[in-house]
């Protein structure tokens, strides 16, 4: 009998991610459903991220809310990979002045 053999690539690395979870009061687009890809260096972003965002009709949040998945590859802590992006595309509660044209 033949058995399977399990290899191994040892040249392998492990790759981390950095992610954040936003719950937002309005929407990025008017879709129910937006993947955005932000290429590299579009808002001092070191990485490409993704954007993944879910209006309630997606049953991922409650009623007139939205929920916001950034990922990208980790280079640094999450909070230092994203922060800048989330800044941008969100009133933050760091920042003083309040966009009407962004998502709280």
């Amino acid at each position: 009998h033949t058995h399977p053999v399990l290899c191994v690539d040892t040249t392998a690395s492990e790759k981390s991610i950095s992610r954040c979870v936003c719950i937002t009061d309005s929407s990025l687009s008017d879709l129910d459903l937006t993947i955005i890809r932000v290429p590299p260096n579009t808002c001092n972003n070191s990485k490409t991220v993704t954007v993944f965002q879910f209006s309630s009709s997606t049953m991922s949040c409650p009623n007139r809310k939205y929920l916001v998945h950034l990922t990208c590859d980790a280079s640094s802590t999450s909070q230092q990979d994203l922060e800048v992006l989330v800044k941008h595309l969100f009133n933050h509660k760091d920042n003083p002045e309040i966009d009407p044209k962004k998502p709280n």
